[in-house]
């Protein structure tokens, strides 16, 4: 849930954000962007853990799954970087790298929702570690379709919090920073 419902909710600005400065024409504005804020909320991961007294926070999260994210992230990642270092090339004016990390993503996506089914790696439990008891249902259950809607709502502002960002942006990217005479 948290990897992809809540990671892709709050990276809607950085879509939003990337996707319209590529389709105004600005690429390092676009490129920058998403490679910046993966840059930027794995530094926030720092944070977190500061902010989670008991242990940190790979001990208490523990689980193939996040391991699985942590590799998957990687992987989405070298991509692109592979993808500058290659010659320039389209097809249908797409690089391949683009196509590749499209299939790279679900690939991924649905590797990461498996790793219980075969695991390679478990984690070492303490008393600190905490897991979700199968059939337990949260306390929550029972306003579940609201929940839904205020998450949906949330995630719509913030997607449109990243149209306004980037609407702002280009010019600043256009034209420099204030102050620095051009």
């Amino acid at each position: 849930m948290g990897a992809f419902f809540v990671g892709a909710s709050t990276s809607l600005p950085e879509i939003a954000t990337s996707v319209t400065a590529a389709f105004e024409g600005h690429a390092d504005l676009a490129l920058g962007n998403a490679i910046g804020s993966v840059a930027g909320q794995t530094a926030f991961l720092a944070l977190a853990d500061m902010t989670y007294r008991r242990v940190n926070l790979e001990h208490a999260a523990a689980s193939a799954e996040n391991l699985m994210l942590a590799a998957f992230v990687q992987v989405m990642l070298a991509i692109p970087l592979l993808g500058l270092a290659l010659p320039q090339t389209a097809i249908g004016g797409i690089h391949p790298a683009s196509i590749l990390t499209a299939a790279a993503y679900l690939q991924g996506v649905r590797m990461v929702s498996q790793p219980h089914k075969l695991p390679m790696w478990l984690p070492r439990h303490t008393h600190e570690t905490r897991t979700a008891r199968r059939g337990e249902k949260p306390r929550s259950a029972a306003r579940l379709p609201r929940l839904w809607l205020q998450f949906a709502l949330a995630a719509a502002m913030t997607g449109v919090a990243g149209c306004l960002l980037a609407r702002t942006a280009i010019p600043i990217a256009t034209h420099g920073v204030v102050g620095n005479g051009g």
